[in-house]
């Protein structure tokens, strides 16, 4: 829809509430929705993939812990 297509009034009420839902409309049709809550245009395959791989690695981690992992000196010396 662009701005001709809109059917004004005359009553700056109406034509106001019907210029905010024309660009609600477009938002909808126009801006990628999907499972991220927020959508990053530069998110590619190849990002999503080693995203994925990330959490699988993470819980793998947590499920079987390596002792090929050492701690870190800042961390032991703490405790």
């Amino acid at each position: 829809m662009n701005t001709a297509q809109l059917k004004l009034s005359g009553d700056m009420q109406k034509d106001a509430k019907a210029f905010n839902q024309a660009i609600i409309d477009a938002a909808k049709v126009s801006i990628p929705r999907g499972y991220r809550k927020n959508y990053k245009p530069y998110w590619t395959p190849a990002l999503e993939k080693l995203h994925n791989d990330l959490g699988v690695l993470k819980v793998k981690l947590i499920q079987e812990p390596s002792d090929a992992i050492e701690p870190k000196p800042f961390l032991k010396g703490r405790n």
